[in-house]
């Protein structure tokens, strides 16, 4: 069963309503988008949920709030790939357009509960975003990539 764009905003909505989120939604190309700018957030920007109506998938993207100054982008690819070693689900990637880190990840929607799905990958996105997050802001102010993911990693066993 293909997802429709109004159900798909119900469900990103309900994950949203637990932050006291305020969405905007359009649409682009074969793609429906549900759009949550995060202000006062010092970390990211926003969270961008969007559905291949084609394909019956979606992807959410969390982007970072700070801009990658010329310079330390081969850096920040380093940390991306530092981040993602190991990673079983989601992903940190560059933005070359935007000269930012985002974190997403995605799934199939078929043949599954479209609430469930969207909530359980969007909870899985937030925590990788929320634990790595400081990493690039490390990255930034200077620290080494491998310094700055195991600064985190050891964080987030205590």
């Amino acid at each position: 069963m293909t997802t429709t764009p109004q159900d798909f905003r119900e469900a990103v909505d309900k994950v949203c309503a637990d932050f006291n989120w305020v969405t905007h939604a359009f649409t682009r190309d074969d793609e429906f988008a549900v759009l949550c700018e995060l202000e006062g957030d010092e970390h990211f920007e926003q969270i961008l949920w969007i559905l291949n109506t084609q394909r019956n998938t979606f992807r959410c993207l969390v982007t970072s709030r700070m801009e990658v100054p010329p310079g330390k982008t081969s850096t920040l690819l380093e940390l991306c790939a530092r981040i993602n070693d190991g990673l079983g689900f989601g992903c940190a990637e560059f933005s070359f357009a935007d000269q930012q880190v985002v974190f997403r990840d995605g799934a199939d929607l078929q043949g599954q509960g479209l609430e469930d799905i969207v909530s359980v990958t969007s909870a899985r996105l937030f925590s990788m975003a929320m634990r790595y997050g400081p990493a690039v802001n490390r990255v930034l102010a200077g620290d080494a990539p491998a310094e700055a993911v195991a600064r985190v990693e050891a964080n987030s066993k205590q």
